[in-house]
């Protein structure tokens, strides 16, 4: 599958005139509260789960990503294991190189809207922004999606944020964030 999405950094001032307007073109889906653990390293890796805690059968989703931030649209491969599963699942990581990653909690409003999924996230070290994003099996159709996805920013009011910027601003998160796994604890959140 290939992921092509966009962004845009969402300005405090700006976030009650963004949310309305949502509410009004968009259909509302689902508010959630996560963690992430994120790898950069050999490739984007990310496990993330939800902070929900009424289900002892959580699912975490596991995400790899080919490519860097700053492309247009990148191969991204995913599968589900339980909550519980997740410390074993770092340990495999660990031997296999993956020792460091960064620790992030987020909360997300998730709506759709013309077969998009719209994100707004607000992430630790990141700040709040608003992720439109549309998979395809197509590779001929990413360059269309990519052009509606603009045009949905743009009916919003929103100014996209450059795939350069974007790339920075998570250089900075993992600058800030990144850290062995061991001196994380987090590991102690989940059991």
């Amino acid at each position: 599958m290939f992921e092509v999405e966009k962004r845009a950094f969402i300005e405090k001032k700006d976030l009650n005139r963004l949310m309305k307007e949502l509410d009004k073109k968009t259909k509302f889906v689902k508010t959630k509260k996560f963690h992430t653990l994120l790898y950069p390293k050999p490739h984007y890796l990310r496990i993330r789960w939800s902070d929900d805690k009424k289900s002892k059968n959580n699912i975490s989703n596991i995400t790899v990503k080919k490519g860097k931030y700053a492309d247009g649209f990148r191969e991204e491969y995913e599968m589900d294991i339980l909550v519980k599963d997740i410390p074993n699942l770092v340990a495999i990581f660990q031997a296999l190189g993956f020792d460091k990653c960064s620790y992030l909690k987020s909360e997300w409003y998730s709506y759709e809207y013309k077969g998009f999924k719209i994100d707004l996230t607000s992430h630790d070290y990141l700040g709040t922004l608003l992720e439109i994003e549309k998979l395809t099996s197509n590779k001929n159709e990413i360059q269309k999606i990519s052009d509606e996805i603009t045009e949905i920013m743009k009916e919003l009011g929103l100014k996209e944020l450059s795939t350069n910027k974007y790339q920075k601003m998570m250089n900075k998160m993992y600058k800030d964030s990144l850290k062995s796994i061991k001196s994380q604890k987090i590991l102690k959140v989940i059991r």
